[in-house]
């Protein structure tokens, strides 16, 4: 059973959903030009925007079983920005998802479906300011998903709404493309091996080496030849699986990889991969979260996955 090793825990402040709701109708729906690499028409679009739940959504219960997790550190302006199939903390002050969160269960790990992207603006959000589409243009970043799109093909719906931009980090494209892209693979045909896997996906951000989150404000910045730089490039790229192993107990796999430009050679991913097996407890620190806290609890009172 998993053990916490860090005891200080600062909650962080949700912005609440009468201020978000307002926000949304003062932005009004997102316009064609805030899309970018959109293979479907306007109207189904907005059919899709439709479909984002309220703050209060439940979406908690089915998409994190072992409680949400919780902010070791001040997280003032980071908000809920859930969606029906995975539940997401946003921080404004970074311009990216902290952590992703979902259920993945074996069919929908081994669902297919053709790729169907449209990168666009949150349209619950658009007022915060979000980076989108013009920020990653000529920037050198690949826009990277923290909830992958492969993992969302239960439904066109799920896959197109995975390209919000409250679900994208920049990513160095020889990272995205690689090792990150195996790093999924494997969560996937550990899903599909279990019956159902708890996931947990983030960013890290630690320039200085010391094993603990930075302030927003040092993070490094990319952006198009010209503009004000508005991405903020992250240092490290975790997930964390956590299943139901067969002795009924929780089992917990956690990888830590930095965030490099590096293209790995297929040869070299599954070493690279095994190099990067981490307990959780580092996560955690660098992360400066509690992911799984109702492991913290005695045996009996640890909940199950909740699947779908």
């Amino acid at each position: 059973m998993y053990i916490n090793t860090l005891n200080t825990i600062v909650h962080f402040r949700l912005v609440p959903a009468l201020v978000l709701a307002l926000v949304s109708v003062l932005a009004g729906p997102a316009a064609a030009a805030d899309t970018c690499g959109c293979d479907i028409p306007s109207g189904r679009v907005a059919a899709y925007d439709a479909l984002l739940p309220a703050m209060d959504s439940g979406v908690s219960d089915r998409h994190i079983p072992y409680g949400p997790p919780r902010s070791l550190r001040a997280v003032d302006d980071a908000f809920r920005a859930d969606q029906s199939d995975f539940a997401v903390l946003y921080d404004p002050g970074l311009g990216m998802p902290v952590w992703v969160s979902y259920t993945l269960t074996a069919s929908a790990a081994s669902a297919r479906r053709p790729r169907t992207q449209c990168f666009r603006p949150d349209p619950r959000f658009r007022a915060v300011g979000i980076p989108g589409c013009a920020d990653y243009r000529r920037s050198g970043f690949d826009r990277g998903h923290m909830t992958p799109s492969a993992d969302m093909a239960v439904s066109e719906a799920a896959m197109v709404n995975s390209y919000l931009f409250t679900n994208i980090a920049p990513q160095y494209p020889g990272f995205n493309r690689t090792i990150w892209a195996a790093l999924e693979r494997i969560v996937r045909v550990r899903a599909m091996r279990s019956g159902a896997v708890h996931v947990t996906t983030g960013a890290i951000f630690d320039r200085d080496g010391d094993g603990r989150p930075d302030p927003d404000e040092a993070a490094l910045t990319a952006g198009p030849p010209g503009a004000e730089p508005r991405l903020r490039v992250a240092t490290h790229f975790f997930k964390i699986v956590a299943w139901r192993a067969a002795d009924g107990g929780v089992a917990v796999d956690a990888w830590l990889l930095a965030h490099r430009p590096d293209f790995v050679p297929d040869a070299a991913r599954a070493r690279a991969l095994d190099a990067a097996r981490v307990g959780i407890e580092r996560v955690e620190a660098m992360a400066g979260f509690d992911f799984l806290p109702a492991l913290n609890a005695p045996p009996e009172q640890a909940a199950a996955p909740t699947t779908r």
